[in-house]
């Protein structure tokens, strides 16, 4: 959906709670108990790679780890832009 709506060029910023970094992608997908509703934790790799297969290049990356006096499970955000449909192509 945000290749669809995002106009060439447009920026994508998404944040998520993510994977730890050494579990590779044996976490990504994971449910955890969260007070508001479902949550699931992500792989930024994985994020990252299904963004690019559909012409959403990332840009800057930021994995923090939790503060003391939060849940300790990192943080991700993923930067990105989508490129131009024909520069994918390869096409002018």
């Amino acid at each position: 959906e945000f290749a669809r709506v995002l106009a060439p060029g447009g920026r994508l910023y998404v944040s998520f709670f993510a994977t730890e970094p050494e579990s590779g992608p044996d976490q990504h997908g994971e449910a955890f108990d969260h007070a508001v509703f479902a949550a699931y934790r992500f792989d930024p790799n994985v994020v990252s790679a299904v963004l690019a297969n559909h012409a959403i290049v990332e840009d800057k990356r930021l994995v923090r780890r939790p503060g003391t006096d939060e849940r300790q499970i990192p943080h991700a955000t993923l930067i990105g832009r989508r490129l131009d449909a024909r520069r994918v192509r390869g096409e002018r």
